[in-house]
């Protein structure tokens, strides 16, 4: 960068850093109305897999370790891809710890997980990817929050690693996510990524995710102008 340019960045990203701090102190005035229902409905937990390895076993594990009530969950998994993926699905699958459905070809996650959610059985629907490690009070936080909305997103953080940058950018994360969350208190900036969620199966009654590599964003799309809150 040119020296004659220096001060011009310095400024703008001062004056970046202060619009910051400014939109966080906004944000800690927002008023928040939080749910906590007690009740424990039936809910299906889908996941949609191609060549995720290793990585779709320790997805598995954290929703297994949920401490939610096992009885009341089922965990269909649907996909395939490489023989390591394909391997450890079947062997959780002959352990009788989810439902497997098997793709020999790639239709696209759009077509898993209309798949995987007709065969589910449960009126409340969960959704995570299989690279996402969801945390143990995962679905029953979000389950609490049901007589809020239609739809039930929660945000998403990188795992922090040692490095300074990785560091900044952890902080950086938690940060965005924090205000996001509390502006769409008050303008509708939620929506629906796929992973991490949990919706109600009237929503999907009337909505499919459409062919496309946005499948989420459209779903959200449709959703919000059929009037679900999310």
């Amino acid at each position: 960068m040119p020296d004659s340019l220096l001060p011009l960045f310095a400024s703008s990203w001062l004056l970046f850093l202060i619009f910051l701090e400014i939109l966080f102190f906004i944000c800690l005035l927002i008023p928040e109305k939080i749910s906590h229902s007690k009740e424990k409905p039936q809910v299906s937990i889908i996941v949609a897999v191609w060549n995720e390895g290793e990585r779709v076993k320790y997805c598995i594990e954290s929703i297994l370790k949920q401490d939610y009530p096992r009885d009341k969950t089922e965990i269909i998994i649907v996909g395939g891809g490489d023989s390591q993926t394909v391997s450890i699905l079947r062997d959780f699958a002959k352990k009788g710890k989810i439902q497997y459905l098997y793709e020999k070809q790639r239709m696209g996650k759009w077509f898993s997980l209309n798949r995987a959610i007709a065969k589910s059985k449960n009126e409340i629907i969960a959704f995570t990817d299989a690279d996402c490690i969801v945390p143990p009070a995962w679905l029953s936080t979000l389950v609490s929050r049901l007589p809020d909305a239609d739809i039930i997103v929660s945000p998403f953080v990188f795992v922090s690693q040692k490095t300074l940058a990785h560091k900044i950018g952890f902080a950086l994360n938690l940060t965005a996510l924090f205000m996001f969350v509390k502006f769409s208190k008050i303008i509708p900036l939620s929506t629906f990524f796929g992973f991490g969620s949990i919706m109600k199966r009237k929503v999907l009654a009337k909505i499919k995710f459409k062919k496309s590599y946005v499948e989420d964003l459209l779903f959200s799309y449709e959703a919000n102008k059929m009037g679900f809150k999310t």
